[in-house]
């Protein structure tokens, strides 16, 4: 064999990463066969050398950290700001291999419905910003029969993701293993504040003339919140919150 091309495609301070082209001796044809082919893969050859030297410099490929990772029963992935996959654990690949509410398209981690693929990007590319970055959640349906999944989307800072650009944090869990925050609540049905504050003092186990009591409010109040929560997240298209 015989190297006719190299590129560098990273170079940092520990990592240096290239790309060769090689031809066996004896072969006569021309290499590269399509150079303009070629020339289309630098660039995301490029994006994919400086991800994988970010990722051994913060340890995310060491085996103590990847136990870490696995061992979590959440769905945990990590994503550039225009959710490109970097990072997943175990539970996060099993759920992805599904295909049932969140799959990856051309690199990207998208939902099953189009609206929900374009919200989801919305809150990676938030939590990414390099300027004022930004933490929300919302529902990704499932198939018929499974209640949806509740995604999560946390930003991680350029000094722990890589050496010059912020990433995403995108945990998933089911909505029957999640017990939402009045913040979480809001974003996900469009609760009202109020409307947030009794369904989780309901999750809790609290009875309406309790939670009237500890607010100063009539139980009449609680019971028209109660039925607007409900409409609220039928209408949205979600499970209800109180069966």
């Amino acid at each position: 064999m015989r190297e006719l091309l190299g590129a560098k495609l990273f170079d940092s301070s520990s990592h240096t990463m290239f790309f060769s082209v090689h031809q066996a001796i004896g072969d006569g044809q021309s290499i590269p066969r399509n150079p303009a082919r070629l020339d289309l893969l630098i660039e995301p050859l490029c994006s994919a050398a400086r991800l994988h030297a970010g990722l051994l410099e913060v340890g995310y490929r060491s085996a103590i950290a990847r136990w870490g990772l696995d061992r979590l029963a959440a769905a945990l992935i990590f994503t550039e700001s225009d959710g490109q996959v970097a990072q997943t654990n175990d539970a996060a690949e099993r759920a992805l291999r599904l295909g049932d509410g969140l799959t990856i398209q051309n690199g990207q981690l998208c939902a099953r419905r189009s609206f929900e693929t374009a919200k989801l990007a919305r809150l990676i590319a938030d939590a990414a910003s390099a300027s004022a970055p930004s933490a929300g959640c919302m529902l990704v349906a499932r198939d018929a029969g499974h209640l949806p999944y509740v995604v999560q989307v946390a930003p991680i800072g350029a000094e722990v993701a890589t050496s010059d650009r912020p990433m995403a944090m995108v945990l998933i869990t089911g909505l029957d293993e999640n017990c939402a925050s009045e913040r979480e609540l809001t974003q996900l049905y469009g609760l009202s504040p109020a409307e947030s504050r009794l369904a989780v003092a309901l999750a809790r186990g609290k009875k309406l003339a309790n939670i009237a009591s500890e607010i100063g409010v009539q139980i009449t109040t609680l019971r028209t919140q109660l039925s607007a929560t409900s409409e609220n997240s039928t209408s949205s298209g979600n499970p209800t919150l109180f069966a």
